[in-house]
C-alpha cells in the first residue's frame, strides 16, 4: 500500500518531469522554499489557468491536474484526442498553463503532519491547539488559507470568516492580514499579470461536485452558456454562488483580467465517477 508521503512525492515529482513537448515553469515557491511548478502546454494566443492544490487536503486534485497536464501534453505529441476532442487543435488556440499544487506545504501538513525539525513545527502546533489530526489542515504552513487570499471581495470574505469565529492564523478559513499576504498566493497573481488569462478554472474539494460560474456583466452571458452546455454533456451539475468566490483566485482574475472564471468542486474520492467527466469539462470550456 501506498503511504500519503510517497503519494505526495510521486505527485510533486509527476508535475515536473516526464513530458515530451510542455515548458516546465517555477512560477515562485513557498515559505519552506519547495517550487510552485507550472507545465505550459499548447501554443495558442488564448491563455488558460487551471489551478489546484490550495487546500491542505487537495492532493487528489493535484493528482488529476498532474495527469491532466501529462495527457494533454502525450497527445498534442502523438496528435490523439482525448474522448472525441481534437487537442492539437485546441492546443492550437489555447496554451493550458496547469499549476496543479499551489500550497505543497499544506498539503503536506495534512496528509502525513509536521516533524519537529520543520522551521514551522512550533507554531503549527499552537494553531492546532493540541489536536493531532492534521487532516483538518487546508491552510498554507502559516496558517492562510489561500482559497480566501485574493484580492476580491477580501473584506466581505473577512467578515464571513469572522462571523464564523474566526479571528487568527489556524488550520482553515483565515484569509490572511490583506490579499496576497502569502508567498504562494502573491507567486500566482505576478504569474497571471504576465500571461493575462482569458480563462480560469479552480479546482476545489468540495461535499460535491458541481461547476460554479463566476456571474458579472462582462461574462454572464458566455459563463452560463458555456457551464449549461459543459453539465448537459458531462452530468456534472451547475450552481450559481456569487459569495464562493469571494477572496478568491477565480474571483480576483475575472476582474483583474476580465477572464471567464469558473470554480470547479469535486467530492472527495472523485476518481472512479468523475474524472473522465472532469477532463471532458475543462477541455469543453476552453472550446467556446
Amino acid at each position: 500500500m501506498i503511504s500519503d508521503g510517497e503519494k505526495i512525492r510521486e505527485t510533486m515529482s509527476k508535475v515536473c518531469f516526464g513530458y515530451t513537448s510542455a515548458e516546465i515553469k517555477t512560477i515562485g515557491r513557498s515559505w519552506l522554499s519547495k517550487d510552485i511548478s507550472c507545465p505550459v502546454v499548447g501554443r495558442g494566443e488564448r491563455n488558460v489557468v487551471l489551478v489546484g492544490g490550495l487546500g491542505g487536503g487537495d492532493l487528489e486534485v493535484s493528482s488529476f491536474l498532474s495527469n491532466f497536464a501529462h495527457e494533454l501534453d502525450d497527445c498534442l505529441s502523438l496528435n490523439r484526442r482525448i474522448s472525441e476532442f481534437n487537442i492539437s487543435a485546441l492546443c492550437g488556440c489555447n496554451t493550458f498553463h496547469i499549476i496543479p499544487i499551489l500550497n505543497p506545504d499544506g498539503i503536506s501538513i495534512n496528509n502525513i503532519g509536521i516533524s519537529n525539525e520543520n522551521p514551522f513545527c512550533g507554531r503549527v502546533l499552537k494553531m492546532m491547539r493540541g489536536s493531532s489530526d492534521f487532516s483538518q489542515w487546508e491552510a498554507n504552513i502559516r496558517g492562510t488559507d489561500l482559497r480566501f487570499n485574493f484580492n476580491y471581495k477580501w473584506v466581505d470574505a473577512k467578515f464571513k470568516e469572522r462571523n464564523r469565529g474566526v479571528f487568527f492564523n489556524g488550520p482553515l478559513g483565515y484569509g490572511g492580514e490583506y490579499p496576497e499576504s502569502e508567498l504562494e498566493s502573491s507567486s500566482l497573481c505576478s504569474y497571471c499579470r504576465g500571461v493575462r488569462p482569458e480563462l480560469v478554472i479552480e479546482f476545489r474539494v468540495g461535499e460535491r461536485t458541481e461547476i460554479i460560474p463566476f456571474i458579472s456583466e462582462s461574462s454572464s452571458g458566455k459563463c452560463k452558456r458555456a457551464v449549461k452546455l459543459i453539465s448537459g454533456y458531462t452530468g456534472i451539475g451547475a450552481a450559481e454562488n456569487e459569495s464562493y468566490f469571494n477572496g478568491s483566485f477565480s474571483g480576483w482574475a475575472a476582474r483583474e483580467f476580465s477572464s471567464s472564471s469558473i470554480i470547479i468542486n469535486v467530492e472527495r474520492g472523485f476518481y472512479g465517477k468523475y474524472s473522465e467527466s472532469l477532463k471532458s469539462a475543462v477541455l469543453l470550456f476552453c472550446a467556446q
